[in-house]
């Protein structure tokens, strides 16, 4: 009976979880799509001598100290959404996003700072 009982228990969870027919297909689509922009972006630091980017309109403070969730306007009625220096703005253009803009950090030693 436990094998009954947890076989098909296992059987609906895969069939829900990893079955194409299952899923929401929209957000696979935008799941999909945001992971290889993120591939494509990577694979441009180096050309453009940078180590990181951080896209302007990216909510950097988190929802707390134990939740790494991105803060909301719920949250914190006056959040602030990131926007990089001029001096320091690159574009990267992307095969879905199309161009983005951010702060591109250079290779070498950089000190952040925040609040």
């Amino acid at each position: 009976r436990a094998a009954e009982i947890v076989g098909e228990g296992l059987k609906q969870a895969v069939h829900s979880a990893l079955r194409y027919e299952a899923l929401d297909k929209a957000a696979l689509k935008a799941h999909i799509e945001a992971v290889v922009d993120q591939d494509a972006l990577r694979k441009q630091l180096d050309a453009k001598g940078l180590c990181a980017f951080v896209g302007n309109g990216s909510v950097l403070p988190r929802k707390s100290g134990v939740d790494d969730r991105p803060m909301t306007k719920a949250d914190e009625p006056n959040l602030v959404l990131f926007a990089s220096p001029a001096t320091m703005e690159v574009s990267i253009d992307l095969p879905h996003a199309g161009t983005v803009r951010g702060m591109g950090i250079k290779k070498g030693i950089s000190l952040i700072i925040g609040g």
